[in-house]
Parts: structure tokens; sequence; C-alpha cells
């Protein structure tokens, strides 16, 4: 398949995924790889595939405490490795990558609080695709 229409079919997988997040792509029969990290630590996703949440850009989410007028956003910069390749992304809480062959979602982090947050514990989920 020529590059060109791989890219176009990539960016039509990413756009429905951001549209519907629970709609799924065609994927390799796999469930999704779950992995919850600190900050700092490495989530080894696949074999290839690593994530390493290195640090919070933004978290301004309204405390499940307290009446917002906003919900917030809670933001962090990742590290991606997939063999070779290094790419430091942002991130914004439920949001997704597209990596070849799949999807990284960051799925969790601890519930927003008044009282700081003393140790950030982070969710991403892997799910390949035949799409990508």
């Amino acid at each position: 398949m020529p590059t060109k229409h791989r890219l176009a079919l990539a960016a039509a997988a990413f756009l429905s995924v951001l549209a519907n997040p629970t709609a799924s792509l065609a994927t390799t029969g796999e469930p999704p790889l779950n992995t919850v990290v600190a900050l700092g630590q490495t989530a080894h996703l696949t074999e290839e595939l690593k994530v390493t949440p290195v640090e919070v850009v933004e978290d301004s989410r309204c405390p499940i405490e307290v009446r917002c007028v906003q919900a917030g956003s809670l933001i962090v910069r990742v590290r991606i490795e997939r063999n070779d390749e290094t790419s430091v992304r942002t991130m914004e809480y439920g949001s997704v990558v597209l990596v070849h062959g799949g999807v990284v979602q960051f799925k969790s982090a601890p519930m927003a609080s008044v009282e700081p947050i003393e140790a950030y514990e982070f969710g991403f989920s892997y799910t390949a695709s035949e799409d990508l």
C-alpha cells in the first residue's frame, strides 16, 4: 500500500477514535494491554513499545469536593520509545497517540483533590490494530 494511502488510513482511524473513544478499530484480537506506573517509571506496553510519564505539565482538574465551572485538564509529558525511535509528546487525560501498529491511550490518573497529590500514578493502554 502506498505511503500516502497508509497516512490517510491512519489519520481516519485516529479521527474516528477521537470522535468516539468507545469505537474500536479492527484489532488483532488481543485485549488492550493496561499498565499503571508512577511518574518517571516506564510502562512496557509491548516488547518494543515503552511509555514513560516524565512530567505533569498541567493539572487544573476540579477536585471532587469542589463545585467548578470547568472540569479542567490533566496534561502529562511522556516519552514514547519504540525499537530505536524515541519521541516526547504531551498527552491529555483520555487522549490517544497513534503508534505504528496501534493506539496508546492515557487511561487513568489519581482523582483530583484540594490537597496536593503526593504521588501521581498513570495508566496507559495499548491496542494493536490491523488498520495502522
